[in-house]
This record gives structure tokens, sequence and C-alpha cells, in this order.
């Protein structure tokens, strides 16, 4: 990200937000403590990746939740969310998708 004079919040909720720099048009999705930064390319296979789970992928019992691992590109890197963090991400995703093709068209 380039400074906060380009930062635009497209979508915020009690858990997160998701931040757009026009200056380099990169994606900021900030949810609990955790912290990414996408293309517009990548936040939508982001999206794609949390849509895409089933409920065989809920195998992990974390802190006595039933939980989904998401894995990064490192092969010893992932996160773990719920059904809840998947419902509340998609939402945060969304609304910040939709304001992205607002301000595309506004320019």
């Amino acid at each position: 990200m380039c400074g906060k004079a380009y930062n635009t919040e497209l979508a915020k909720n009690e858990m997160g937000c998701i931040i757009l720099c026009k200056a380099c048009m990169r994606y900021s999705v900030t949810y609990t403590n955790t912290s990414f930064c996408f293309t517009k390319e990548e936040l939508v296979k982001f999206k794609t990746a949390l849509f895409n789970f089933q409920e065989r992928d809920f195998c992990y019992n974390i802190m006595g939740q039933s939980r989904a691992i998401l894995q990064s590109q490192y092969t010893n890197m992932g996160f773990s969310v719920s059904r809840y963090d998947i419902k509340v991400l998609n939402s945060l995703l969304e609304e910040a998708l939709v304001l992205s093709e607002v301000y595309e068209v506004l320019g």
C-alpha cells in the first residue's frame, strides 16, 4: 500500500475491512488478526476459494470449533476459517467488489 492519502475504504464491519489503494490498485484485506494484500484478480480468486469450501473441509477441531484450512501459496503456511468467518469475509468481499466496480466506472 502506498499511503493513507490513496486509500479508499470499500467495506467494513466489526471483524475487518477492505481498503483499495488507488495509487497501486491493490486491495488490503484485514480480518481479525490477519492481513492480506491482493490485486483485483487475486481478490476474486480468494473469494472463489472461500466459496469452494465444502462441509467435509471443516474437519479440523481448533479451540473447540470445526474449522477448515485455507492454504497459502507457501506449503508451510495457511490459516483456519470457521463457517462464520467465511460468511463475514464473503459479505466484505462482495461489498468491496461492488464498490470497486463503481469506482472504476466513475473513473
